[in-house]
């Protein structure tokens, strides 16, 4: 086909026909399998996505303990569900919990630990342990790890417990912090209500616990109140929290590519929030 005649071909047929004068027939029909492919994907993974949500939401406006909606949704694995297409781990967790989600956190986290000499380190809620069991601690360092949902700890007592790793039951919203030198605090409280959220901060302030790493997010304009057990962005900076800026932060870059980052505020940090 000459030139001056693929010029008033429309805008598709001239691309179709560049790629056949160029890469053949066979690369034609390969592409166009390819584009419908992840025309359909994405669509799939959109209506899954509003359906596990939903689910979500439904368990969160229920009446029930907190343990009891999270004991459902870890039970249903809505978590994974929601977008698995990112959770080649098949976290239970979520996609936040996966080992390409947190590359680049896991080595800030250990150079953080090794700069502060700490030698506990209290990881809660810990989830399914997915990524942390990477994670190379100070050899001198014990890890703890807590979480609200009893099944997921009597699982991690019995597959993951060692010398310097426990587990252990733990609402941050009611329990005593244990004695720590950090606390890590990921993909938690997005999934918070405001009221819960202003009792777990109060919370870690009356604890011994010198530094708190909390999961922050970047462009968030208002903080929107939900119900526990659903999701939203949250900046702990902005009302109603008003946490000051963090004293560091630490790169957390998730596969689904929302800004967010680890702060690091000191206990001191924290003024009580009413």
């Amino acid at each position: 086909m000459r030139k001056v005649e693929m010029s008033r071909l429309p805008s598709p047929m001239q691309k179709a026909a560049e790629i056949i004068l160029r890469d053949g027939l066979t690369s034609l029909f390969v592409r166009i399998i390819k584009s419908r492919y992840f025309r359909i994907s994405d669509r799939v993974n959109s209506f899954l996505y509003r359906q596990v949500i939903g689910q979500m939401d439904r368990i969160a406006a229920r009446n029930i303990p907190n343990s009891r909606k999270f004991t459902l949704i870890y039970k249903k694995q809505l978590w994974l569900k929601a977008v698995p297409h990112l959770n080649p781990d098949k976290s239970l967790s979520g996609h936040g919990s996966t080992l390409a989600s947190t590359r680049v956190l896991r080595g800030e986290l250990e150079h953080f630990l090794r700069e502060h000499n700490t030698q506990k380190f209290f990881d809660a809620p810990c989830g399914d342990f997915n990524w942390m069991k990477h994670v190379k601690l100070p050899d001198d360092c014990d890890y703890l790890g807590g979480d609200i949902v009893p099944r997921l700890i009597a699982n991690l007592q019995k597959d993951c417990k060692g010398p310097r790793r426990q587990f252990i039951n733990f609402d941050l919203i009611v329990d005593v912090f244990p004695s720590a030198d950090v606390w890590l605090c990921r993909d938690c409280l997005q999934h918070l209500s405001h009221s819960d959220i202003i009792l777990v901060l109060n919370n870690f302030r009356r604890s011994e616990v010198k530094h708190a790493l909390i999961l922050n997010y970047v462009g968030v304009k208002q903080n929107i109140d939900i119900n526990t057990g659903g999701f939203r962005f949250v900046d702990l900076t902005l009302p109603p929290f008003d946490l000051p800026p963090p004293r560091q932060k630490l790169s957390d870059v998730c596969a689904d590519g929302v800004p967010r980052y680890i702060g690091v505020w000191r206990r001191e940090d924290m003024r009580p929030i009413p």
